[in-house]
């Protein structure tokens, strides 16, 4: 599990450099344990292990949006000068580059073959959209609010609240669970 000081560290560093910076060892699965651990323990924290969590969460994904930043930016260079450079990502983000690469060098190459006359057919590298579930595919819960709740992070990580007392809402299963039990919720 990361620290919230090694978090922090890393993301000033992402911060710091224009270009990514040297991952901890087993980096994604260290994110991965560290997210999960302090989802769990926010599952059953006070409202300021809550927050902790919450702030954790932010930095993760300032983190993660920082260095997604500087792949597409890379991929973008690596397109248009033809040199490959997959220096300090771990397998995820080399994934990511690699699929990024392929689109653009195809919509360059259909792009150049349009300015040539020339035909090349342009095709659509993103797949298409898979449609939203349905509520019931969620499993959500209709509850009632019994206590003033202030805006938390579900556990799929979308901004829950703030909720009123005597409020009728909506959460999945995961969140209704955790806060029936703490009976700040009942069922309807």
């Amino acid at each position: 599990m990361l620290s919230y000081d090694e978090l922090k560290r890393m993301q000033n560093a992402e911060k710091a450099q224009p270009t990514l910076t040297a991952p901890p060892d087993n980096y994604w699965a260290a994110i991965t344990e560290t997210a999960s651990l302090l989802r769990n323990k926010a599952s059953r924290a006070s409202i300021n292990e809550m927050r902790e969590y919450e702030n954790a969460i932010k930095i993760l994904r300032d983190i993660y949006e920082r260095r997604e930043q500087k792949i597409v930016l890379r991929a973008l260079r690596s397109v248009r000068n033809s040199e490959m450079d997959e220096t300090h990502m771990v397998p995820q983000e080399s994934q990511l580059y690699n699929e990024l690469l392929a689109a653009l060098k195809s919509s360059r190459t259909a792009y150049n073959a349009a300015l040539e006359g020339t035909k090349a057919e342009a095709r659509d590298p993103s797949p298409p959209p898979e449609p939203a579930p349905s509520p019931q595919a969620l499993k959500e819960a209709r509850l009632k609010v019994l206590v003033d709740m202030p805006k938390f992070i579900g556990s799929d990580m979308t901004a829950r609240g703030p909720f009123a007392k005597g409020e009728v809402i909506t959460l999945p299963d995961a969140e209704a669970t955790i806060l029936i039990s703490r009976k700040a919720v009942e069922a309807i």
